[in-house]
């Protein structure tokens, strides 16, 4: 009998996860370049929910070079890409037959495997992630393990009944949880709501009528805009390697830091591109606009080039224009144009420095900053009340899971 991370009951048995597994499909989208699919990405999981919350309709010319795993329904994704090794989802019956990512591993069951779900759960669980060598990832641009450390993994494979009986249990546990998140997501909407209330508020809409006081003029007249610098395997493998940000870090409002990639800058980049505090960061992609403040967390960081940095060239409130970004996209649903409506959404410099935006006195930017960070501090603060509560829920997913696959639940 194989040895496995610990003892188990009688009857089950330590296997490796590719001998619970049959072999999955590729297909490369470019060759038919008017075929229609929905691609799968990292960023489609959400590593909470465990679930697939949204997927991009494309047609073969636009595949990216990573869109080539054929996804099969009941199919389990398990990200190989870190630090998103535990973005893991089961494929939903309306995502048979599409494409998904090369960053994930697809793990499709064979008969000695009674439920889907039961992969699923092994997958959720420390089970897998224990055993992979996280200090041997390879990649440059994206540090990774690969499908054969995946199937290479042991879990834990009791008879089909128990297999059965165990997903039943965990499946009744879990619906509790599930609850308690959906609750949990009411509130954050609410918290949500209130903000965008609040930027209704002091905010005119595009076009209308301003103030007293106030003008409109465009982003490049008040903004010095410069975009970063592109990433590359031989700059992220260089000796000598500085933080910059990427369009990951950049959230609306806030800058996150937990994960901040290095890679090499020369001394003419270091000087054009280090950020300084008040430079507002702005997304080119993905969740096009999305704007946050730099407020010098670091003694020196640069960032990559799917960013903007607005600086301002004379008198202002850069926060008064984070939050103006927030209301234009979030609430006033401004400046949508062509690159909101292609498959890859993309903001160029030059349109971005086109954007027509309010200018209202000086002491009037502060006060409505002063405002707005009041709402927002309430935000944060939920905010960090839900993650906490988000910390004990994991906890608490992790030990049923633990010991569903000790034979003890």
């Amino acid at each position: 009998m194989t040895a496995g991370l610990y003892d188990l009951p009688p009857g089950w048995r330590w296997v490796q996860l590719r001998s619970v597994c049959v072999p999955t499909e590729r297909r490369n989208p470019t060759k038919i370049p008017d075929i229609e699919f929905d691609y799968v990405d990292i960023s489609s999981v959400d590593n909470v929910l465990g679930q697939i919350v949204s997927s991009r309709r494309l047609v073969g010319s636009e595949a990216p070079s990573r869109a080539r795993k054929v996804i099969r329904a009941a199919d389990v994704l398990f990200a190989t890409t870190r630090p998103y090794l535990r973005n893991i989802a089961l494929v939903p019956p309306e995502l048979d037959g599409q494409i998904a990512s090369t960053g994930f591993c697809v793990i499709r069951a064979n008969t000695q495997v009674a439920n889907p779900y039961y992969l699923y759960y092994v997958c959720r669980s420390d089970c897998i992630i224990r055993q992979l060598d996280l200090n041997r990832t390879r990649g440059a641009s994206y540090p990774a393990v690969t499908d054969d450390d995946v199937y290479d993994a042991l879990i834990p494979l009791p008879p089909l009944d128990e297999q059965r009986r165990i997903v039943a249990k965990i499946e009744a546990l879990m619906e509790r949880l599930r609850e308690v998140r959906r609750l949990r997501a009411e509130a954050r909407a609410d918290t949500d709501r209130l903000l965008q209330a609040a930027l209704a508020d002091v905010f005119p809409r595009p076009g209308a009528d301003l103030p007293p006081g106030w003008r409109w003029v465009r982003l490049g007249d008040i903004f010095e805009i410069q975009q970063g610098a592109s990433m590359s395997p031989r700059r992220r493998q260089a000796i000598s390697t500085l933080p910059f940000l990427r369009a990951r870090n950049i959230q609306w409002g806030m800058i996150l830091l937990e994960h901040v990639d290095q890679m090499a800058f020369s001394d003419e980049e270091v000087e054009k591109l280090r950020l300084q505090p008040g430079d507002l960061l702005v997304c080119e992609g993905g969740e096009v606009g999305r704007t946050a403040i730099w407020r010098g967390e670091l003694s020196l960081c640069l960032y990559q080039n799917h960013i903007h940095r607005l600086r301002l060239c004379g008198e202002g409130v850069p926060e008064f224009y984070m939050y103006w970004m927030m209301a234009a996209y979030r609430v006033f649903n401004a400046y949508t144009g062509r690159e909101s409506r292609t498959a890859i959404p993309n903001l160029s410099r030059g349109r971005l420095s086109t954007f027509v935006v309010p200018f209202p006195p000086v002491d009037e930017q502060r006060r409505i900053v002063s405002y707005l960070n009041q709402v927002h501090e309430h935000m944060r603060t939920v905010a960090g009340v839900q993650e906490r509560s988000e910390a004990q829920l994991r906890q608490l997913e992790q030990a049923i899971l633990d010991r569903a696959f000790r034979g003890e639940l």
